[in-house]
């Protein structure tokens, strides 16, 4: 998976997630508690149930705005990241760079077009030997298991282990 999708992914989960504070420090609803107890044998005078209203608005709105700052600057960090990750891909992109390359008159389109099916079959061989190398570790990975728990023996695991390998070269 390529950077640049990875770092989508990531924001588009945080800006999920800060939506959904966003959205619950919103909706949260005033409960009239005792918020002034009395403490040491002092009695303080409760304010009215307004003032109290009032207050708890006044901090909603301050998380509400904290919230958004945190959020905004975050995302922000996530969107140059984004944007560094896909100029160095792009930077890195054969088939880019050929276009680059016959747009300026450098190359011929018969060259543009041989390098093209080359590049593509580079890709191709590529993702086959990722492939087999994957297939590779897994099947290793399930013969040391048998072999970790007395299935197998030593001379059976290497014996797997050259099929294996030729199987999969």
């Amino acid at each position: 998976m390529k950077s640049s999708k990875i770092i989508v992914t990531i924001a588009l989960i945080i800006v999920i997630a800060i939506i959904g504070v966003f959205l619950k420090n919103k909706n949260s609803k005033f409960k009239d508690y005792e918020m002034y107890p009395e403490s040491k044998g002092q009695a303080y005078a409760k304010p009215s149930v307004e003032v109290q209203k009032r207050s708890y608005e006044y901090d909603k709105e301050k998380k509400n705005n904290a919230i958004l700052k945190v959020g905004a600057g975050i995302f922000a960090v996530i969107i140059i990241g984004f944007i560094i990750a896909k100029s160095s891909e792009n930077k890195k992109d054969p088939i880019r760079n050929l276009a680059t390359l016959k747009d300026k008159n450098i190359i011929s389109q018969s060259e543009y077009d041989e390098k093209i099916e080359r590049t593509k079959e580079i890709q191709n061989e590529r993702k086959s030997s990722e492939i087999r190398k994957r297939e590779y570790n897994k099947l290793v990975a399930e013969l040391e298991n048998l072999k970790a728990k007395g299935i197998l023996t030593e001379e059976e695991y290497q014996q797997k282990l050259i099929k294996i390998k030729e199987n999969t070269a």
